[in-house]
């Protein structure tokens, strides 16, 4: 697939896909996972319109064996069925296991994969970056998504570096979460029109990031509140920005909370929880966490409760 065609696929709300485990957080819920890719897909989520990330980080690829995160591959590919485009995370700090997940990824049918840098030594000097992209664009034929966060790599790969990365010849994509606003919009100038340019700070940044002539975001909140994502998408794309900026305001509370408790926290580790916690009290079953994460405060728990109504995202919603 050539960097055209892959840009068009790239389209939408890209969809960190949660992974539902049982109460205790021990094993995978496979039949909440199909269930909950198929109500994806059924809102909106599809080619043209949104993407699937399987086992991302808010996916809990980072507590998951590797053989859990292909079978999360297999099951979420599988149940796309080709109505919507898969990227499978394959971040790891083996470049080798990266290698491996990637492959299987491929083999599975996936249109690419999302990948960070080698994350156990931060600030990992740009050399060794570029030299492991390589390593896995040389082994694999699909395309690959960078993805680029400084919380998780230690360091915010330059401007530089990214665009002599683009060159490789299966990076097709980046998911950019510089904190820099200045920096991000340079990214978008210099890579935009070569590869697919991901908003890795979601709904915070839009419609902002589609003017700067973006047209995919990453977002936890479809897993819940797909068409209301894809409605943020499509206006954004019609160039109806202040209507697309109404939308993304209805999450809004929903944001603050998540950014309290980090701060309160002085970490995000435990944002992929918060994000199944919305999911769970809109009705959709995420099971239990597992280690190192641990359970919401329920005082944060009420306060994601009161917020997901009266924004009018539970059933019970008025």
């Amino acid at each position: 697939m050539n960097k055209e065609e892959f840009k068009e696929l790239m389209c939408g709300p890209v969809t960190v896909v949660f992974t539902p485990f049982d109460e205790k957080g021990q094993e995978i819920d496979e039949s909440a996972l199909k269930l909950n890719v198929r109500y994806l897909i059924d809102h909106g989520i599809k080619n043209g319109s949104g993407v699937l990330v399987a086992g991302g980080s808010t996916g809990d690829c980072f507590v998951m064996s590797i053989e859990e995160r292909k079978r999360v591959f297999d099951i979420i590919v599988n149940e796309a069925n080709g109505e919507v485009p898969v990227i499978c995370g394959c971040n790891h700090t083996s470049v080798n296991t990266i290698i491996e997940l990637a492959k299987y990824a491929e083999k599975t049918g996936a249109n690419g994969v999302m990948v960070t840098a080698p994350y156990y030594w931060a600030n990992l000097y740009d050399e060794g970056i570029y030299a492991s992209y390589k390593a896995i664009s040389d082994a694999i034929n699909i395309g690959i998504m960078i993805y680029n966060n400084p919380n998780i790599i230690g360091k915010d790969m330059s401007v530089e570096l990214l665009v002599k990365l683009s060159k490789l010849k299966n990076i097709l994509a980046l998911k950019e979460c510089t904190p820099q606003h200045v920096k991000y919009i340079k990214v978008v100038e210099a890579l935009s029109e070569e590869i697919a340019v991901i908003n890795g700070s979601g709904e915070w940044m839009e419609p902002i990031s589609y003017r700067l002539g973006t047209r995919s975001f990453i977002s936890g909140f479809a897993n819940f509140a797909p068409e209301l994502c894809v409605q943020i998408h499509k206006e954004s794309m019609n160039g109806n920005y202040q209507r697309a900026d109404s939308l993304a305001k209805k999450f809004r509370p929903l944001q603050q909370i998540l950014g309290q408790y980090s701060k309160e926290l002085g970490s995000s580790c435990q944002m992929g929880r918060m994000y199944k916690e919305m999911a769970i009290l809109c009705g959709f079953s995420q099971g239990g966490p597992r280690l190192p994460i641990l359970p919401i405060p329920e005082s944060y728990r009420e306060k994601l409760s009161i917020a997901l109504k009266e924004g009018g995202f539970t059933k019970d919603a008025k």
